[in-house]
């Protein structure tokens, strides 16, 4: 494994306070289980790496996370946990799920650990704390590790958790691989209020055209496709139109669109 050099000072590994160096894995974006995960869970892949203490661990907050990856990088806890741990565990719960252990980081920092190794000392002492040493060695066999309550962040409504989990309803049967993470709550709740109407694609082309559009009339910004939705949901519209402030000046005592040639396809 490829790696690049940076002194890690006995200082910085004894005080949490301070950050510390680390070895980095110059071929991880070629591992099949970074190249799987979306770009917003990569990026916070990364973070997670860079945040843990070293011993590996992480203390899980998702509010910094946000901050620092940027207000336009959307990740969720529960989402994060399965991705990271979809076919092995990169991860594992621990302290009632206030913390994750990042499985594999000390391997790859320090090789075996040598309890006469002063900074090697620190982190068995730091894993003895979470029961994750014994007898020499980690014990990577975490059980009966308390699910937390994920905490409800600003911005996490129930439709956002909800639509990232499964398909919209009548939908089951359709490839959603197309639409971006970002874009999966407007473009969910456009097809719930089509199905309000007891209309719906009825084809795979008609849906990924309806994303297309609802790309186009937003810019492709998320916070846009939010308003083009919720504009045609409170007019009860059959379909997205552009955002226009006079919006209801075009539109009938009944809620329809009176002249749909004036509104731009």
């Amino acid at each position: 494994m490829t790696g690049i050099y940076n002194i890690f000072s006995v200082h910085d590994a004894l005080n949490n306070d301070d950050m510390a160096k680390r070895l980095t894995d110059t071929e991880k974006f070629k591992s099949k289980f970074v190249r799987s995960l979306k770009a917003p869970y990569k990026l916070l892949w990364e973070y997670i790496l860079c945040d843990c203490n070293h011993a590996g661990i992480w203390i899980v907050d998702f509010e910094a996370a946000r901050m620092y990856l940027g207000k336009d990088i959307r990740v969720l806890e529960k989402q994060a946990l399965e991705a990271f741990n979809k076919d092995e565990k990169h991860v594992i719960p621990i302290d009632d799920g206030e913390k994750w252990f990042v499985v594999g980081f000390i391997e790859f920092q320090y090789g075996a650990l040598n309890p006469k190794n002063r900074v090697h000392a620190s982190v068995i002492k730091m894993l003895e704390r979470y029961g994750l040493w014994h007898d020499g060695h980690i014990d990577l066999e975490m059980s009966d590790v308390p699910a937390r309550k994920i905490p409800k962040l600003e911005g996490d409504d129930d439709l956002e958790a909800l639509v990232i989990e499964k398909k919209p309803a009548s939908y089951e049967h359709f490839n959603f691989d197309f639409v971006s993470d970002d874009f999966k709550v407007p473009f969910y709740t456009w097809l719930e209020h089509k199905r309000s109407r007891r209309e719906k694609y009825k084809t795979q082309t008609s849906l990924e055209k309806a994303y297309k559009r609802m790309l186009n009339l937003s810019g492709s910004v998320p916070s846009q496709a939010q308003k083009v939705v919720d504009q045609a949901i409170a007019n009860n519209w059959a379909g997205l139109y552009v955002l226009n402030e006079k919006a209801n000046d075009n539109v009938s005592s009944t809620g329809g669109v009176k002249d749909y040639g004036e509104w731009k396809r």
